[in-house]
């Protein structure tokens, strides 16, 4: 009992995998956490979507545009050098972020 690669949602979704829309997609979600403080729905639908690369995807390669723009996604406001309210502390949000990776 697998996924069926002939099912249309799943053409949709690998079609998109490896479009240049799943790549806008990545750089957005990378805007917002970068310029708005959005980390948290960020890495969250950033997650979401590299769960399922993982599980059904053909392969691993739209992970890779994660690593790249994941580097530049914290932003300044969330900087824990620079802000002890940072959501990286375990406090205001560490927690969650630890609870996502586990």
């Amino acid at each position: 009992m697998g996924i069926h690669r002939e099912c249309p949602l799943v053409q949709r979704i690998d079609h998109f995998l490896y479009s240049p829309a799943y790549l806008l997609f990545i750089g957005g979600l990378t805007i917002l956490a970068n310029i708005f403080c959005l980390e948290m729905v960020s890495y969250t639908a950033i997650l979401v979507t590299a769960v399922y690369i993982c599980l059904f995807a053909r392969d691993i390669l739209p992970l890779f545009p994660m690593f790249a723009c994941g580097y530049i996604s914290p932003s300044m406001g969330n900087n824990p050098g620079l802000n002890s309210e940072s959501i990286f502390s375990f406090r205001n949000g560490g927690l969650y972020l630890s609870i996502l990776l586990g």
